[in-house]
């Protein structure tokens, strides 16, 4: 089974999944988490891209690799994957120049469920500074954008695929991983 776990830039849903993993009241023995983007910029690189910046201006290769990575994914052995991930393509400025996933040029890709992790616009740009000295965009006006959208692009995904979809509204750290082990229990 795998649940995608999506939400906006430095939002901090891969600390959300680590800490879900450190839990000692579930199960995690049958949970696995793997970042999209990891495995996409290592998969980029051995089939002669740059990096997965490059792959990303391609949306047919790119679409057909992460259709290839969700399908082996699928033959895990783990009962439950957490993939962390993100549904746009998104410049450093803030300018949102594509979306991952059934973008119309490759392979359908589905998953059993998707969770939208939110944050305060605010909480989002005091990460962007902190971790990234503010490479990414810290106006919230753009952050507010890119939070919509990934909803948007999960409740599209969810309709399309018959996919239920769990948004984590403004969540902080603690509630946020709460609500994430009690989704991942429903599928153990």
């Amino acid at each position: 089974v795998i649940r995608y776990v999506a939400g906006a830039y430095n939002l901090g849903q891969s600390t959300v999944i680590k800490e879900l993993l450190r839990s000692n009241d579930l199960e995690v023995s049958l949970v696995k988490s793997v970042s999209m983007s990891d495995i996409l910029n290592k998969l980029a690189i051995e089939r002669g891209y740059a990096s997965i910046v490059e792959l990303n201006q391609n949306d047919y290769a790119r679409q057909s690799l992460q259709y290839e990575v969700v399908s082996g994914l699928k033959h895990s052995d783990f009962k439950v994957t957490l993939l962390d991930g993100h549904y746009l393509n998104i410049a450093y400025d803030g300018t949102i120049f594509g979306t991952n996933y059934n973008s119309g040029t490759g392979p359908v890709i589905c998953f059993d469920a998707v969770v939208v992790v939110t944050a305060k616009p605010e909480t989002i740009k005091e990460r962007r500074i902190k971790r990234d000295r503010g490479s990414w965009t810290t106006d919230v006006d753009k952050i507010n954008v890119e939070q919509e959208m990934e909803i948007s692009e999960a409740k599209k995904m969810g309709s399309n695929c018959n996919s239920a979809v769990y948004i984590l509204e403004n969540s902080d750290l603690n509630v946020a991983v709460e609500s994430l082990k009690a989704i991942v229990r429903k599928f153990i």
